[in-house]
């Protein structure tokens, strides 16, 4: 199934109230129930679709994470492992709470369920730069241990007949007349199908672990604590579903002599008393190498020079910051006889 917005599903705003979100999805499941559409394979679609979207929103954490990172957020703890749309206790289970308040526990949810497929988790990594590498883009290559499908059973998990427990529609009924309820399947997690005779290289789970080398660009002039996203590269979904993604944060380590305020870079340059009068050229390192820094006659302490261009890249821009340098006249502490006699005259 195609990523769809979330909010656009249930037909919200994105700063719908819970309560506005709720009954929304009140609305989309009682017109989208499969016993309202009788074996619409759209409206089976719809609900599903309803279903995944109010799992999502319904729940303050998910949703904030969804916000943020999209559907990657909530794939897992954290945002980034662990959870699967469509696992059992997903898919129909937000429905049981509207199914009991508007159907009193009616007839039972027959979709007709095939296997579904899931996407995979992604992974999080992490690399630090030095602020010469941030400046100048990087290729990394990373050695990662990912879920990749079972080249046994070719990511089926074994062999796959109709659930015994449900009889293929995903759904088992309780009760009778008409408070029967119906819930998802815990043998099949609602899918239908069930594996009869697993894989022993995977145990059923249709994936296995291999190892395998990603490479990432970083662009030059990248910041401390972004995040790259490497997409289609991180596990493999189940049932042949597809990828999840790769998420790389860059830390980029302090320099010995250079700060970073945005594309800009500043440091500082002690220069002697006489310097600073008569003015004087100074070599001094940039990140590009060295360049010649002149020093006007006159120059008083706390004075910024600037040197142009010789910032970092701006990202996804062009051109560079500049570099910035903070003058520090430094002022003698010990003077021979004539140096103090020179001065005491220049004082007069």
């Amino acid at each position: 199934m195609a990523s769809k917005d979330y909010y656009e599903v249930l037909g919200v705003s994105r700063d719908a109230s819970q309560d506005d979100i709720r009954k929304s999805y009140r609305k989309l499941a009682l017109k989208y129930h499969p016993d309202r559409t009788k074996g619409d394979k759209d409206a089976q679609e719809k609900f599903k679709e309803i279903n995944q979207a109010y799992e999502v929103l319904s729940d303050p954490g998910k949703r904030k994470n969804y916000d943020r990172f999209g559907e990657a957020g909530v794939e897992g703890g954290g945002g980034f492992e662990g959870f699967e749309f469509g696992s059992s206790g997903g898919g129909f289970g937000g429905f049981s709470d509207i199914f009991d308040q508007f159907f009193g526990g009616g007839a039972g949810v027959k979709t007709g369920a095939s296997r579904r497929v899931y996407r995979g988790s992604s992974l999080k990594l992490s690399q630090e730069l030095s602020l010469k590498e941030a400046a100048e883009g990087k290729s990394l290559k990373f050695k990662v241990l990912r879920q990749d499908p079972c080249g046994k059973c070719s990511g089926s998990g074994g062999d796959i007949s109709t659930c015994k427990g449900c009889g293929g529609s995903g759904a088992v009924e309780s009760g009778g007349g008409i408070f029967r309820v119906a819930r998802t399947c815990p043998t099949c997690g609602g899918e239908g199908k069930a594996v009869t005779n697993p894989c022993n290289s995977c145990r059923g789970t249709g994936l296995e672990a291999k190892k395998d080398t990603i490479s990432v660009k970083v662009p030059p002039g990248i910041t401390d604590g972004a995040t790259l996203r490497v997409p289609g590269q991180g596990n493999a979904g189940r049932h042949n579903g597809p990828r999840g993604d790769i998420f790389v944060e860059i830390k980029v380590t302090p320099h010995p002599a250079l700060r970073r305020e945005g594309d800009d870079l500043h440091t500082r340059l002690r220069v002697s008393f006489p310097e600073a009068v008569f003015g004087a050229s100074r070599s001094i390192e940039a990140l590009s190498g060295k360049k010649t820094l002149k020093i006007p006659f006159g120059t008083q302490s706390g004075t910024r020079l600037r040197l142009k261009g010789e910032g970092m890249p701006r990202v996804g821009g062009y051109g560079k910051g500049d570099m910035f340098v903070e003058v520090q006249v430094v002022t003698p502490k010990k003077l021979n006889k004539q140096q103090k006699e020179a001065l005491k005259k220049y004082a007069q």
